[in-house]
């Protein structure tokens, strides 16, 4: 399955925590990585890891179908 808009760059990263209104502490809790490294990625120190890109895509799938807090 291709992914439509992949995580490729910090920027893309933000966006998709923005996009879903994810907190860094939940994204940590839903990557399963450390807040340090969550903020290497953010930072653009480390790059960002496939893996990573395709979680956020599994992510963007699920999320999709929950209603949005208010």
């Amino acid at each position: 399955m291709k992914q439509q808009n992949p995580i490729t760059t910090p920027r893309d990263l933000e966006l998709w925590m923005e996009r879903h209104g994810v907190t860094v502490d939940e994204a940590v809790h839903m990557l399963g990585k450390k807040r340090r490294i969550l903020y290497y990625y953010l930072s653009g120190e480390h790059p960002i890891p496939q893996t990573i890109a395709n979680l956020c895509a599994l992510y963007d799938k699920d999320l999709a179908k929950i209603p949005r807090r208010r």
